[in-house]
């Protein structure tokens, strides 16, 4: 017989602040840094670059600009990588971007740093801060140009900052149409 565990309590929402950003459609990576040493990964593993494991030419990308991202400093760097033959590149992006959206540099209260290296790197764009209460996602999706000034939006992710929990909101059908 297994030990019995109390059920944690439920979180009341109704107030809670909440930081939403734009979903990017890319595919999620990480760059571990410290010092001069840098470490490339997807969400499950580490970028090596033998035989197939490039992820989408993240890691070449990575070589490439090497002294703009040790700029990011030490630590664990996740986000979006976006652009051409990425994913199906949707947004329409000319040249590969990184969207940051979770760093050591970044505070939960302050995601609108924007990195200046050379457009490179971008902080995920915030579409609304504010508490719960105040957040109307339907009508904030009807209002919102999507950072790539076309009318793709893929969704909303929504980190709650009190409960310190991500949720998404996507905003396609099932074959990854925009919904209007």
């Amino acid at each position: 017989m297994s030990k019995w565990k109390k059920w944690s309590s439920i979180i009341q929402q109704k107030n809670e602040r909440l930081i939403v950003t734009e979903k990017m459609d890319g595919t999620n990576v990480s760059i571990e840094i410290h010092g001069d040493n840098m470490i490339c990964r997807s969400r499950s593993e580490i970028i090596t670059g033998e035989g197939d494991l490039d992820h989408h030419g993240f890691l070449a990308w990575c070589y490439k600009n090497r002294k703009n991202i040790l700029k990011l400093g030490d630590g664990i760097h996740y986000g979006e990588f976006c652009g051409p033959g990425i994913v199906k590149n949707r947004h329409g992006f000319p040249d590969p971007v990184l969207f940051l959206f979770k760093s050591p540099k970044m505070r939960d209260e302050d995601f609108n740093i924007i990195i200046e290296t050379s457009g490179l790197i971008a902080y995920v764009p915030i579409v609304y801060k504010g508490t719960r209460d105040g957040y109307d996602p339907e009508a904030l999706r009807k209002s919102y140009l999507p950072v790539s000034g076309d009318a793709y939006l893929e969704g909303f992710v929504e980190y709650c900052i009190d409960s310190n929990h991500y949720a998404k909101r996507r905003f396609v059908d099932k074959k990854g149409r925009a919904i209007k």
